[in-house]
């Protein structure tokens, strides 16, 4: 249905309106994928309005980007019962500056039966004291204790099962390890009641569960405080690892443990030099998520320098920007005690650069290695043996994450290739080593497979040997 649409007059506007809010390209085709109607809607007829009833009440323009990010649907509505909504969510007493009113938009904006049906379920409860209290303060201290896993656990679950089941599953069978558990659900042992903060994991476990918040605070006194979802506005780091950095809720609320920014200027600086190396939004996003603290680095003494080591060795900015994404560990590496040895080393094995590359890319992780302990000695052996520089630099080149490995693992393999009839002066001493250093189980399965179709094992030698290439078939 979107191809009906004027490129011009409604796909490229709409764009240009949802990236002035959101700010990245990514969070842009995030928000077609979560509701692809928005490209469809007369902008100018209810999102912006209801974007400005927004901005009136004071809303910050990262729970906006927030609203249209994740809940596009909900700012799709005519203005009167946007509202309508947004009036409903003020008299719950939620702050229009706070994220919390994002995620209470969200879950009132549900249909009116399900709304209903979560009402007559809080109130089932008898009371939020005597159940929703105790049960989340014992799942708490199980995560804090590491005894369970987040992914494991679904907020609407641990609240609906009956008692018997509750106690058998989350107390009385973690009783050895946290003997007070008991205590803690019976509420004889006062937990802290700020959940969000004292455990990131159980913060974004409630997040995945805005329904849930919106009705504790509306049926109950409010146990759960806007301090477990996630406030981006209240919280700088957070705000901008949205933001700027593309992250979602929940990895900006991890990332942020690692990182907190007192200024903006080196952070901004070392996005605009990624920018200025051609790495996506996707990408910053990922290195970001993968190593925070790269973004607290002095871009232009200590990024600049590994950017440009890299790309004068031939590497194109496009391969430079997938290799960092993939393993940003490089860039914390030194580029003098570090890096360019490494260069200098596998350069004298391969002789060009165009090989150095290729190893790079083929296993970034040889930049990280302790030469000295592994790839050095490994070399030696198999030159010493009588290994060919051309069939070494081949070896270097194409298969890097063998040479890495530990030398008693390493002369092991030489030996066993060695002693099959192997010949280190040929190209196949080094295809054989390639092969053999599968998992012992998948070569032995492979042996068992030509086994079964009547080949003696010297007909398996044979043929090994005989392939110069061998593949595995």
């Amino acid at each position: 249905m979107l191809f009906d649409r004027s490129l011009e007059n409604f796909i490229v506007p709409c764009y240009n309106f949802l990236k002035s809010v959101v700010v990245s390209d990514v969070k842009v085709v995030n928000i077609w994928k979560q509701s692809s109607w928005i490209f469809r809607a007369n902008l100018s007829k209810n999102v912006i309005p209801n974007t400005q009833i927004l901005r009136e009440l004071g809303m910050s323009e990262s729970c906006i980007a927030l609203l249209l990010t994740y809940y596009a649907h909900s700012v799709m509505r005519k203005p009167d019962l946007f509202s309508q909504l947004v009036g409903e969510v003020q008299q719950l007493g939620f702050d229009p500056h706070k994220s919390s009113f994002v995620q209470a938009m969200h879950a009132l904006s549900l249909k009116g039966t399900t709304w209903k049906r979560c009402q007559q379920a809080y109130r089932s409860w008898d009371c939020l004291e005597k159940r929703i209290i105790p049960r989340c303060s014992v799942v708490k201290v199980l995560l804090l204790k590491g005894l369970i896993k987040e992914e494991n656990l679904s907020l609407a679950t641990v609240i609906r099962v009956p008692d018997k089941y509750f106690l058998s599953s989350f107390v009385t069978r973690f009783l050895d390890s946290v003997p007070e558990l008991l205590n803690v659900y019976h509420g004889k042992l006062e937990v802290d009641k700020s959940l969000g903060s004292a455990h990131p994991m159980f913060s974004s476990l409630l997040y995945r569960n805005q329904a849930f918040a919106v009705a504790a605070s509306h049926f109950g006194r409010r146990f759960i405080s806007s301090s477990i979802i996630p406030a981006a506005q209240d919280n700088p780091t957070l705000s901008y690892l949205i933001r700027s950095c593309g992250l979602s809720p929940k990895a900006a609320t991890l990332a942020a443990h690692k990182v907190q920014l007192r200024s903006l200027e080196q952070p901004n600086s070392v996005l605009a030099l990624l920018r200025e190396y051609e790495f996506s939004d996707t990408q910053i996003s990922t290195l970001v998520r993968r190593r925070p603290q790269l973004i607290l680095a002095n871009a232009k003494k200590t990024l600049l320098p590994k950017l440009e080591f890299f790309c004068s060795i031939g590497m194109s900015r496009l391969d430079l920007a997938k290799i960092m994404t993939y393993n940003p560990n490089l860039l914390t590496r030194s580029l003098e005690n570090s890096l360019i040895p490494c260069y200098n080393f596998l350069k004298s094995v391969v002789i060009s650069d165009v090989k150095v590359v290729l190893t790079l890319k083929q296993n970034s992780c040889i930049f990280l290695e302790n030469l000295s302990k592994n790839v050095e000695p490994n070399i030696r052996l198999v030159t010493e043996l009588g290994m060919p520089h051309s069939a070494l630099a081949r070896f270097i080149a194409c298969f890097s994450k063998i040479v890495t490995r530990k030398p008693e693992f390493f002369s092991q393999l030489v030996r066993q290739v060695a002693e099959m009839g192997f010949d280190p002066g040929n190209v196949n001493f080094v295809q054989a080593m390639v092969v053999l250093s599968w998992k012992k189980t998948t070569w032995r399965h492979k042996e068992e497979a030509y086994r079964r179709w009547g080949w003696s094992d010297n007909d398996i030698l044979s043929a090994f040997k005989a392939s110069t290439v061998y593949d595995g078939v």
